[in-house]
């Protein structure tokens, strides 16, 4: 119901495209894309980060709507964790009967690497004129600014461990365990 009352609001009285779901720039609508990724954070970035260039590059200028429904590998939301991005909405699978219609194109649920993403868009490796694979993903991830509760939790560890100023943090819950069982691990390697 919600949905449908923002929908029916964004098509009377901002939007100039009966497709467009969010408030349109100036000049044409630039329509949507939609994907989803339902597997761990880092996979979920990664799909992300690969279709806002789609969307971008692909049909020039389309807003990605990224379906994210919470789960045992991502128990958490996008916005929990990061600034927004103007150029994606994200949205769950109970709105997706409505958002299918009216998107550029509908992509399955992917777990795939960011090369093989825009290898099947056809996207350049290294073509004069368009930037590289590594460019491209170097754009969009740094698209991904933590709020500020995360940076301060992270600056606080970096502090109060001694770290150097230019760390990196790697967030996950593993059932590493459970999976292993009571297997001995003597080193790194095993």
């Amino acid at each position: 119901l919600v949905t449908s009352i923002i929908l029916i609001y964004c098509h009377f009285v901002l939007c100039d495209n009966p497709n467009s779901i969010v408030k349109p720039y100036d000049g044409p609508d630039p329509g949507y894309i939609l994907a989803e990724s339902n597997g761990g954070l880092s996979n979920r970035l990664r799909v992300l980060a690969s279709y806002m260039y789609i969307g971008l590059a692909k049909f020039r200028g389309a807003h990605l709507v990224f379906i994210w429904d919470t789960n045992d590998a991502c128990p958490g939301q996008f916005l929990s964790v990061f600034e927004q991005i103007n150029t994606v909405i994200f949205a769950t699978n109970s709105s997706r009967y409505v958002l299918d219609k009216n998107a550029k194109i509908v992509y399955e649920n992917s777990f795939a690497v960011m090369n093989w993403i825009l290898m099947q868009n056809d996207i350049p490796k290294n073509k004069f004129g368009f930037p590289s694979w590594r460019e491209i993903e170097y754009k969009m991830y740094s698209r991904y600014f933590p709020v500020p509760e995360i940076m301060r939790k992270v600056n606080e560890f970096v502090i109060k461990h001694n770290i150097c100023n230019s760390s990196a943090m790697h967030l996950r819950t593993t059932d590493l365990d459970r999976i292993m069982g009571e297997r001995k691990r003597l080193n790194i390697k095993s």
